[in-house]
């Protein structure tokens, strides 16, 4: 990638930021670590890591499931917030021995959440690895959610067109914590497994990614570090 057309790539990741209305303007701060090398492509996790959209998610739930009378915990939320949306729902039937249509559920989350899409934000130390990356190695998006509110969330954060594939839960069998999402996405990179970095918030993620054999980076201890 020549320098010109960093600079023009620096510049839209700018826009970003401040087209989508967040209160960041100066440099990126505690920037995350660079992927450990070797590494030839990122792997990057959707929500809780690229976008900060996880409270948009709770809510979102909670509005869905307050018609069939199931109120959500939090921190029982917050320690799930790795699985997709069928699978969350499914292990809060699981635990609770809650008795709702999952259908009905779903769609009601999802019509919540997409009123609520345009309060998401990026995050911005991992757009910073996006930035810095782009152009140098593939990059991709792997996710638990499905497609119908992946590409509405990457629209609003201004994220799309930065990656070279989105997998969603759609396109697999499993999802996180199985490796089926990553495996997937280094197989449409075209890359071995061994040599992809991924890029994670969530335990399930952290734990597809070991399942993967792929290194990769929590960058929820990285940003609190």
């Amino acid at each position: 990638m020549t320098r010109r057309s960093s600079s023009r790539r620096f510049r839209g990741f700018r826009v970003m930021l401040i087209a989508r209305g967040s209160d960041y303007r100066g440099p990126v701060p505690n920037l995350l670590p660079d992927p450990p090398s070797p590494f030839s492509a990122l792997i990057f996790d959707l929500d809780g890591t690229l976008v900060d959209s996880v409270s948009a998610y709770r809510l979102a739930f909670s509005d869905a499931l307050h018609p069939h009378g199931v109120s959500l915990d939090e921190d029982w939320f917050l320690d799930h917030a790795g699985y997709g949306a069928s699978d969350l729902l499914r292990a809060l039937q699981a635990d609770f021995g809650f008795h709702f249509d999952l259908t009905d559920v779903l769609e009601g989350f999802e019509r919540s959440y997409l009123d609520a899409v345009g309060e998401v934000r990026v995050v911005p130390e991992v757009l910073a690895i996006v930035r810095r990356h782009y152009g140098r190695v593939p990059l991709a998006v792997a996710t638990g959610g499905r497609r119908s509110i992946v590409v509405p969330t990457l629209r609003a954060a201004l994220l799309e067109g930065w990656f070279a594939t989105v997998i969603t839960i759609e396109d697999v069998q499993q999802g996180k914590p199985a490796p089926d999402l990553f495996l997937l996405a280094a197989e449409r990179l075209g890359v071995p497994p061994r040599g992809c970095v991924v890029y994670e918030d969530s335990a399930q993620g952290l734990a597809a990614a070991r399942a993967a054999g792929m290194a990769a980076v929590d960058v929820t201890k990285a940003r609190t570090a």
